[in-house]
């Protein structure tokens, strides 16, 4: 039996101190499935770059696996647990 997959949620939204309304209208908002946190980082990490997004424009990150939340996955690509408290998921 495999492990159960995780998903993590891939957005964008609008920095109202520097984007016109809108600005991130093209960004798609996405669930995609990967096999663990280290995955997720890369993927977040890639659609960042791919949009060219800012850290006020970064929506997504958090990571659920069954349902429920698991992690978040920072703009800076590091893997936090979900109450976002400074200390980082060590992979």
């Amino acid at each position: 039996m495999s492990p159960d997959p995780f998903f993590v949620l891939l957005e964008a939204c609008d920095n109202p101190d520097l984007d016109p309304a809108g600005a991130t209208a093209h960004v798609p908002r996405e669930h995609r499935q990967v096999l663990s946190l280290a995955e997720a980082q890369r993927v977040c990490l890639e659609f960042i770059a791919q949009y060219d997004l800012g850290s006020g424009n970064w929506a997504g990150g958090r990571v659920t696996s069954c349902g429920k939340g698991v992690a978040y996955i920072s703009y800076n690509g590091r893997a936090w647990t979900l109450d976002r408290q400074p200390t980082p998921i060590h992979l």
